[in-house]
């Protein structure tokens, strides 16, 4: 008979522990869920940034702005309120030079010549500080 009882008392407590796991356990589910939430919703609203940049810069308050810029560069230079030149932070030069190196694989040059070949898109436009030549 005091084994049973032993036997029981044992069988309550690991009851009673197993019951508080799950709890534990339930918990860090909704936590978890509940971050994971969060975490998607700034992805989306990274991406969606990413999707139209330039509009959603014009389009964002002054803190917004100043928070973008501090993430993606080192140093802005401006002169007469115009932004001369900028030196991008870290992650965001590596993520340009291996943008470049995969536009350099489409294109079959090697993956670490950083060449990218010709982009007409990228060309100054006829308009700009030599003199006109077409027609010439």
């Amino acid at each position: 008979m005091i084994a049973f009882k032993l036997s029981y008392g044992l069988l309550e407590a690991e009851q009673t522990r197993i019951e508080n796991e799950r709890a534990d356990a339930r918990r860090w589910a909704e936590a978890a869920t509940h971050d994971a939430t969060e975490i998607v919703q700034a992805l989306d609203e990274a991406l969606a940034l990413l999707n139209n940049a330039a509009v959603r810069y014009r389009e964002a308050s002054e803190e917004v702005r100043r928070l973008i810029n501090q993430a993606l560069f080192e140093k802005l230079y401006v002169r007469d309120d115009e932004v001369n030149d900028a030196e991008p932070i870290a992650w965001v030069r590596h993520i340009h030079n291996a943008a470049i190196c995969q536009e350099g694989r489409k294109h079959n040059h090697g993956p670490f010549s950083g060449a990218v070949g010709f982009h007409k898109g990228q060309m100054v436009p006829e308009e700009g500080l030599e003199p006109p030549t077409r027609g010439l």
